[in-house]
């Protein structure tokens, strides 16, 4: 599925017009959402490292999901800092294996496919769907009292 079927199925069952750029952001929500649990994996290596010293995560780091030292033993005392940082505990190689974030999409180009694997492709629609059902349904009585 790309950029312009979902545009056609969330006109489609929203019944509303939408821009461009406001469904290309509810897309990457919706992506950066699933990514959180189905992402993709990379591994970014890090040698000779100094304890304390603060080192910059890959530009495309989401979350992390595991910090391995050079002898392969599970890390769990490093820090991230909120700037996107990594500190490690000790001096030596660490191995980061992290879920990466997923390629914005191009709402200009209708064949644009959303960076997350095609089986999530339908909820992406619902996710939009539901982000304009709550936008758009709040106050209106006889929803509230459903």
């Amino acid at each position: 599925m790309n950029f312009g079927d979902i545009l056609t199925r969330y006109e489609s069952r929203t019944g509303a017009p939408v821009t461009r750029s406001y469904l290309s952001a509810l897309i990457d929500e919706a992506q950066i959402e699933i990514a959180k649990r189905y992402g993709e994996r990379s591994r970014e290596e890090f040698y000779s490292v100094e304890r304390g010293e603060e080192y910059d995560l890959p530009s495309d780091h989401l979350r992390t999901e595991e910090v391995r030292d050079g002898d392969k033993r599970l890390v769990s005392d490093y820090q991230i800092t909120p700037d996107g940082m990594i500190v490690f505990p000790a001096d030596g190689d660490y191995t980061l294996i992290y879920t990466r974030m997923p390629r914005l999409i191009n709402s200009e180009d209708n064949d644009s496919e959303p960076d997350v694997h095609s089986m999530f492709h339908g909820m992406i629609v619902q996710y939009c769907v539901a982000k304009w059902w709550e936008d758009h349904s709040e106050g209106i009585p006889a929803e509230e009292a459903k």
